[in-house]
């Protein structure tokens, strides 16, 4: 039979003689180009990986792991300071007066503006008609006017004020100098309105 002549036992085989299966050759040829080739005069150094040299967490120092399970300290705050009050009274007053007396009466108009809270600077100026037996005489005075507010802060506070300025007469009588000192209690009552009480020394 033509089956069985072509058949040999396989002692009788050389396996060198074999011709290699489909895709083996291409594989190996694959994986010889694929291996890198070290320059000449340098060895390959094999590749380590980073997590094989890192010291794993049970053998870490104790203390080392103490610090770094322990939450960040908090930052120190600083507890802001109570500010002070602002100051109750305006920056700038206005005022009106009216003076009377036995044969005397006039009219008043002030203004001041506080350069800070406890120290203000202004100017009055009152104009006041006197009579007598020989007629009337019109009295004009000005008087730059220096006030101090013991506790601009508060709504009743003690002051004292001090003016030097001069006093003009009708009837060609002259020009006279007059200066003013005085002291009392300012109560702030509203927004915008001021009652004083206190004694004026006037020296013309």
């Amino acid at each position: 039979m033509r089956l069985a002549a072509s058949l040999q036992p396989l002692d009788e085989l050389d396996w060198e003689d074999l011709p290699a299966p489909e895709g083996e050759e291409s594989l190996a040829e694959s994986s010889e180009a694929a291996a890198p080739e070290a320059p000449e005069g340098e060895e390959m150094v094999p590749y380590e990986s980073r997590s094989s040299t890192q010291t794993p967490l049970d053998e870490a120092d104790p203390l080392e792991q103490e610090l770094n399970l322990q939450p960040p300290a908090p930052r120190a705050t600083r507890t802001p300071r109570p500010g002070k009050r602002a100051p109750v009274f305006p920056q700038t007053w206005f005022s009106v007066g009216i003076k009377a007396g036995p044969r005397a009466v006039g009219a008043g108009l002030g203004a001041t503006y506080f350069v800070i809270p406890a120290l203000g600077i202004g100017l009055e100026v009152d104009n006041i008609v006197n009579w007598d037996d020989h007629g009337a005489i019109n009295q004009l005075q000005l008087t730059p006017v220096a006030w101090g507010l013991l506790l601009p802060r508060f709504n009743t506070t003690p002051f004292v004020c001090v003016g030097f300025g001069g006093e003009f007469f009708s009837r060609r009588l002259g020009v006279y100098g007059r200066w003013l000192a005085g002291g009392g209690v300012l109560f702030r009552i509203q927004r915008r309105w001021m009652v004083e009480l206190g004694i004026d020394v006037v020296e013309e």
